[in-house]
């Protein structure tokens, strides 16, 4: 068969589950964690300044990974090996004379600037995000998204950037917040495990188009677009296969994308 030919063959469902885990094993290594913005939060010592560092990074965690890091590590670099620390002493004169000259794509200066205030606000009035996080989301990951995103922006954001930055997971498929989630309360070479209080079968996929294009590939949806409803369904699949650990596969999947490998591994060979 032609190579051309050949990486159009669908995947068969029988053989789903093994090339899953294949790339399982293979790509969720801590040899792959300089390809993804993670590689920033595992910087930090203290549980607190990863927490931090991963609600930041995340929520910046779109366009390549090269500018993800770049606008994630100018915001947390002059904070030092304790940016919690740090962060909450600024005065706001401080505040704006360190960080008013940034904007990352369609988030403005203006917009980043009031993430920032925001986010001392919320260390000044609550002991970390993981204790908000338990208290609000009451067996329902999108109920503690939608509790940070109404103490941050309230119902409706202010600008088109802040809508974007913290999205409303029952309109969309809140890619970044779910990947934080992923990031939190999942434990391995990658992921930290810092919010223990919510069971992984409880995360839902951070889906963009990348891992969306490969979930079809894989016959894992119908859909048209990377929606909430997208989500949710291939999440339940992955449930098939592991039903304690979903989205496990999250981070070697999106190693296909991330290192241009999804043409070449999207194809099972004929025993």
């Amino acid at each position: 068969m032609a190579k051309s030919q050949a990486r159009r063959c669908p995947i068969k469902k029988d053989k789903t589950h093994q090339w899953l885990d294949d790339v399982l094993l293979e790509f969720n290594s801590k040899d792959f964690l300089k390809t993804d913005p993670i590689s920033i939060v595992h910087t930090y010592a203290r549980d607190e300044d990863r927490e931090f560092a991963a609600f930041i990074t995340a929520l910046f965690a779109f366009g390549n990974v090269k500018c993800i890091v770049q606008i994630s590590k100018a915001i947390l670099d002059p904070l030092g090996k304790n940016p919690v620390r740090a962060f909450k002493t600024l005065t706001s004169v401080q505040l704006k004379k360190t960080y008013s000259h940034l904007y990352y794509r369609f988030y403005t200066s203006a917009d980043i600037l009031f993430f920032l205030q925001r986010l001392q606000d919320f260390l000044n009035t609550h002991s970390s995000l993981g204790q908000f996080f338990e208290k609000n989301w009451n067996q329902d990951i999108c109920k503690g998204i939608t509790a940070l995103r109404v103490f941050f922006v309230g119902s409706e954001a202010p600008t088109r950037g802040l809508r974007f930055m913290f999205a409303d997971p029952y309109q969309s498929s809140a890619k970044r917040w779910h990947m934080m989630l992923r990031w939190l309360v999942r434990k391995d070479e990658i992921d930290l495990g810092l919010w223990s209080f919510v069971p992984k079968s409880a995360l839902i996929l951070p889906l963009d188009t990348h891992l969306f294009d490969i979930s079809k590939r894989l016959g894992l949806t119908q859909l048209k677009s990377a929606s909430r409803t997208a989500a949710l369904e291939i999440t339940e699949k992955f449930k098939v296969w592991s039903p304690e650990d979903p989205i496990k596969y999250d981070f070697a999947l999106c190693r296909l994308g991330i290192l241009k490998l999804k043409n070449q591994r999207l194809v099972i060979k004929a025993s």
